[in-house]
């Protein structure tokens, strides 16, 4: 894996827009990076607890991330590709 800060909900969510949207620019994505974020930054009530305090081999950290893959991919800009 590539040397990213995986305690870093932005740094996470770069890296992942980079695999599954790899022909689009940043400024086209800025809402997606913003709404998967949000997503990692919160629980699965939606009430903010920061990703950052996850240790990144936890189940609720796998949990956030591929739910967050999920969205990403769920997206309309995906489907299009």
């Amino acid at each position: 894996l590539p040397s990213v800060q995986w305690n870093d909900a932005g740094a996470v969510v770069d890296y992942f827009l980079s695999i599954l949207y790899p022909g689009e620019g940043r400024a086209n994505l800025d809402m997606d990076r913003s709404a998967a974020i949000a997503f990692l930054d919160s629980n699965e009530s939606g009430v903010a607890a920061p990703f950052s305090a996850l240790g990144n081999t936890t189940g609720a950290y796998d949990g956030r991330v591929r739910g967050m893959v999920g969205m990403l991919m769920s997206f309309p800009r995906f489907q299009e590709q």
